[in-house]
């Protein structure tokens, strides 16, 4: 548990009379959404605190990981719901989590947030904001390339819709749009490149 990240969102709500932040760890949210209910009532935190603080006296922080990785929302596809980060890279980008480049990982992260608000398939200028806040973030501690950062900003936010057939090539239909892309530059200035 983060003490200081409970006082502080405690201290966000209470001035606003209202539930704006939470201070919950990964092993709390991981219970949570395991074991109980979804209402906010200061039983249910305390029930939290003490399964997540049981948690890590038995798992590692490597199963937490995972086993959160494996269950967190990503908002819907169509009518159904997104779980997990595999399920999640797999409708949305077409392709295993192991293939997405920063960009895409970024782009997760940032609809773990809030996902039926930061979803790329309804807002993707929100969704793009919250991936480059994230790549920045990731450049700053050192994790990305300063390459890598600046490919990863210019890059737009593209994701599958709900009922598109599978990408089976997903590299060469990228190499091919941009070499189109190429080609439409070329014929509307007249000039080739030598």
């Amino acid at each position: 548990i983060d003490l200081f990240s409970i006082f502080r969102a405690l201290e966000a709500n209470v001035k606003a009379w209202r539930y704006l932040q939470g201070g919950s760890t990964i092993t709390q949210q991981l219970v949570k959404m395991t074991l109980l209910w979804p209402e906010k009532t200061l039983l249910r935190k305390s029930n939290e605190i003490v399964i997540a603080v049981a948690a890590e006296l038995f798992y590692s922080k490597q199963t937490i990981l995972e086993a959160y990785l494996n269950r967190i929302y990503f908002g819907h596809w169509g009518q159904f719901p997104i779980r997990g980060v595999e399920a999640a890279a797999t409708l949305l980008f077409g392709k295993s989590s192991r293939q997405l480049d920063p960009a895409e990982c970024a782009l997760l992260a940032a609809i773990i947030r809030a996902p039926n608000i930061i979803t790329p398939l309804k807002h993707p200028e929100r969704a793009r904001a919250r991936r480059n806040m994230i790549l920045g973030l990731l450049f700053k501690e050192g994790k990305i390339s300063r390459d890598d950062y600046e490919r990863s900003v210019a890059a737009p936010v593209r994701v599958r819709k709900p009922g598109a057939p599978p990408v089976r090539a997903p590299g060469f239909l990228d190499l091919v749009k941009d070499e189109l892309n190429g080609d439409l530059t070329e014929s509307q200035t007249g000039q080739r490149d030598v």
